[in-house]
């Protein structure tokens, strides 16, 4: 999955809103045989998706289910990640409240990578580090939590990893690890 940086204007609603049938209307969608072991159905049959974002050009695949609606389903997940991710947006102040939300007792991210809001949540992780000149320590502290957590938060999805080297390595700041 190939993503680029683009910027959005600061008062459009982000492209990882929309309800799951709005967000597949802006989508191409082309199913096929997934390979794979066995004769499972699921490299029998047509079940594999690959969905296309025509505004983005995001493209994205889920072939883990031997169901074709099941896969259409689990395609939007990571779209949403993906559109997340290529899309910075000026960076918001966080209200208390929103920092209680995502950040349980103990300083950690409470938001479970497979969570609904885990895309805005990211989405607004990497709009601070990019208005923090790709510091972890600047944003950590955005978030009420420490730069260790802030690093797993990051580590959590190779693409997210990905985006916050590149904030980063714009800025001059060494590669995280």
């Amino acid at each position: 999955m190939s993503v680029t940086k683009r910027e959005t204007a600061g008062n459009s609603p982000p492209p990882w809103l929309p309800a799951d049938e709005a967000l597949r209307r802006d989508c191409d969608c082309h199913t096929y045989r997934a390979s794979g072991p066995g004769r499972k159905k699921r490299n029998v049959t047509e079940s594999a998706v690959r969905q296309r974002h025509r505004p983005n050009s995001d493209r994205v695949v889920a072939t883990e289910s031997r169901s074709q609606a099941e896969n259409r389903r689990r395609a939007l997940r990571p779209l949403r990640l993906a559109l997340a991710v290529a899309q910075r947006r000026p960076a918001q102040v966080l209200s208390t409240e929103t920092r209680a939300r995502v950040i349980d007792g103990g300083g950690r991210f409470a938001v479970n990578v497979r969570d609904p809001k885990f895309p805005e949540l990211v989405a607004a992780v990497l709009d601070h580090l990019e208005a923090n000149d790709g510091r972890t320590g600047a944003t950590a502290e955005t978030f009420g939590t420490t730069s260790s957590q802030l690093v797993r938060f990051l580590r959590r999805e190779n693409i997210v990893w990905a985006e916050a080297n590149r904030i980063r390595g714009r800025h001059g700041q060494s590669v995280l690890r």
